[in-house]
This record gives C-alpha cells, structure tokens and sequence, in this order.
C-alpha cells in the first residue's frame, strides 16, 4: 500500500511540477522507478491509480482531474523534452523509453507528437547521450506501432516525413527551419503552472559553426537520416510504402 501511494506521490509532483524544474525529477523517474512491478501495476491500472490518488489529493486539497491512464500522464512529460537542465532531458526521454519496454504498460500514448519530440531532439540536441537515448526510444516506439497497419499509417504521415526530411537535409551552416517543429503546451488543470520556456536550442538552429562544431551537427544529421532508415526497416510490407525519392522530388518543389 505504501509503495503504491509513493509512486501516485511522484506522479502528483510531477504534475505540479515541483521536482521536474528542479532536476531532482531525474534520479526519481530515470527508467528506474519502474521497474518495480508494484509501480508498473499502478501506472498499469487507471482505477487503481484513481483510487490511492484520490486518498493522497484529499489530503494535500488539490483538485483531482477525471481519470489518470498512463495515456494522460505520459505526455505531461513532453513539455520538459527541451528543458534548460540537461539531466532533465535526458531523465524524460530515459522514462519514456522505460514505458515502452515494461510489458504490462500500454503503449496507446505514442503518437506522433511523441515522434516529433524525438525527431527534434535528434536534429537539436548537442549531447551525444540524449540523442542517443532519444534515437532507441524512436526505435522502440517504431516497433510498438508497426504492429499495426492502419496505426503507422496514422501516425507517420506523408508530409510529417517531409518535414523530417527537410530538417536532416538542411545545408551545415545554413539556420534550421523551425516552423515545423512541434511545440508542447500545458494547460493549468488545478494542480500547478506551466514551466519555463527555455530556448537550448538557438545555436543548433542558428547553425553557428563558431558556437556548435561541425563534428556535432554532423552526428546530429547521422542519428536524423538513421532514424529515418529505422522508419523505412519497420514500416510494414503490406502498407504501401512512402517513396523516400516522391518525398525528396516534392521537397525539391517546394
């Protein structure tokens, strides 16, 4: 029962954002945290979640949203994926990742959005560890989804590949359109406010050789084009595939 009530706990902090901003969400919520089965069974089961949640919230007198599926709860993640405090980045695509891997966890929360985020995070990022942390969570949400035809289909849409391909192909050097980036937001639900807007981004997009060594833009656009190999080897052989050349022929066209 305790252990159940301590990792509702976490999830309440999470959302209130009080350890997340402050860093110390990254030793708390690592991949390691669950990997305890008592805690996977409660992120596992809404109602039970529900239940233990609804005892703590009653205590601290906060407001209690209307359900809590690990569908909810996972994407409150996605607004710290760019947040100014490297740990943080790296604990949020690591917990991610350890959701995907747990069995008994669904997986309905990985869309495209989620895909985006890491694609972004390929193309952006400077530390080798977060991106490639962020490449095998790409890899494993592929593997989730393409299980199922009409699912990929949905979430790996012509034009988002586009986009992909425009952002990996931009020129070293040259600034990063970041019109197509996807932008997480918060929405106040009693429990706290939004988190800080960081820009860690600007020297990346910027393409400022003087800032950001060629050498790192490089393995930015080789962790890019390999997580666009990984979506051509898991994108099913019953589903018309995309034409990687129709995708650069349009691209040129525009």
């Amino acid at each position: 029962m305790t252990s159940i009530r301590v990792s509702v706990l976490l999830w309440i902090y999470l959302v209130s954002m009080e350890l997340i901003v402050s860093g110390d969400y990254a030793s708390w919520m690592s991949g390691k945290l669950v990997t305890y089965s008592k805690v996977t069974d409660v992120l596992a089961d809404p109602s039970l979640s529900y239940v233990h949640l609804q005892y703590i919230i009653s205590c601290l007198w906060l407001t209690l949203p209307s359900s809590l599926p690990l569908t909810e709860l996972a994407p409150m993640l996605f607004p710290f994926f760019r947040h100014t405090i490297v740990n943080v980045r790296l604990a949020v695509v690591k917990t991610l990742l350890s959701f995907m891997t747990v069995p008994s966890l669904p997986r309905d929360w990985v869309s495209t959005p989620f895909l985006r985020l890491l694609f972004q995070n390929l193309i952006v990022e400077e530390r080798h560890d977060i991106r490639s942390t962020s490449l095998l969570a790409w890899r494993t949400a592929l593997e989730a989804i393409s299980g199922d035809q009409e699912l990929i289909k949905q979430i790996v849409q012509q034009q988002t590949v586009l986009d992909w391909y425009a952002l990996m192909m931009t020129p070293l050097g040259v600034p990063v359109d970041g019109s197509t980036f996807y932008r997480t937001t918060y929405a106040g639900d009693g429990f706290g406010a939004a988190p800080e807007r960081h820009n860690v981004d600007k020297n990346m997009l910027a393409q400022d050789l003087a800032l950001v060594s060629p050498e790192v833009n490089l393995q930015a656009r080789v962790a890019a084009a390999t997580a666009l190999a990984f979506l051509i080897m898991y994108w099913p052989s019953k589903v018309a595939p995309f034409s990687v050349n129709k995708c650069a022929v349009q691209l040129n066209g525009l």
